[in-house]
């Protein structure tokens, strides 16, 4: 029989071929696995992304009283927002409204703009929703969508439709907004008033936005100042109030009169 005792070169050269072995079976099964995995991860990807990419899509348009602009279509892999920038000699300039999305494909988005700074052409932009949801932050969490190092937009041209009461005497307010205030509680008008709201923003950052008419204004920081008009169409008091975070819920609210 075979004595390893009797021979123990030959033991210990076994032992360690075993070992070496051992030691390259796993190494070959470490990188099988990890070249599996990368594989499969490759895959989904392909998956994910095949055919529906994070696109959003719109067309030339014009925008009527109600202040809407439609974005035919948006594929997002996740629940964001499709907003619309003003656009500045090409550039993507301030944020004139929006409008959130659900993971998936949407069609024929409304998004209310304020056309009172909105120029020829217009931006349109995919936002994720990272922050808290269903408040849109641009200036922190909900950072534009950008695919392969691309912002995921489209630029389309803008003409805004003559209206009947192009002519009507506007009734004009200049508001101040500081944190987390309007210097103005209380706006009264007629139905029937062409209404401008300007605004001021002296602290924080903010915005004007009324309830019942659809109209709000951008959203600016220190320095800088917005505008909206709107028809004060319907009698009665609305709420008016800032958009951004949970300035509202912090008291920043006004109240909109308008008289019969």
């Amino acid at each position: 029989m075979f004595n390893l005792r009797e021979r123990p070169g030959v033991s210990t050269a076994l032992i360690l071929t075993v070992v070496a072995v051992a030691i390259v079976i796993i190494l070959i099964g470490i990188i099988l696995t990890s070249d599996g995995l990368e594989d499969n991860d490759f895959m989904l990807n392909n998956e994910f992304s095949d055919g529906a990419a994070a696109t959003i899509e719109a067309t030339d348009q014009t925008v009527n009283n109600d202040n809407i602009v439609t974005v035919a279509r948006v594929i997002a892999y996740e629940d964001g927002w499709a907003v619309v920038h003003a656009s500045n000699n090409g550039q993507v300039g301030r944020i004139l409204g929006f409008a959130p999305i659900m993971a998936g494909t949407n069609e024929d988005v409304s998004v209310s703009i304020n056309t009172a700074e909105a120029g020829e052409e217009l931006v349109v932009m995919l936002h994720v929703d990272a922050g808290v949801k269903g408040t849109f932050e641009p200036d922190t969490d909900d950072i534009p969508v950008a695919v392969n190092n691309a912002t995921v937009m489209t630029v389309i041209k803008l003409q805004l439709e003559e209206d009947s009461m192009s002519g009507t005497e506007i009734k004009e307010f200049s508001l101040v907004a500081t944190s987390f205030k309007y210097d103005q509680q209380q706006i009264t008008v007629n139905k029937g008033d062409r209404v401008r709201i300007n605004l001021r923003v002296d602290q924080g950052f903010h915005d004007w936005t009324v309830e019942g008419f659809d109209a709000a204004t951008g959203q600016v920081g220190v320095g800088e100042t917005t505008s909206v008009e709107f028809v004060a169409d319907e009698a009665g008091s609305f709420t008016y109030y800032c958009s951004v975070g949970n300035h509202r819920a912090l008291g920043m609210v006004g109240t909109l009169i308008v008289n019969e």
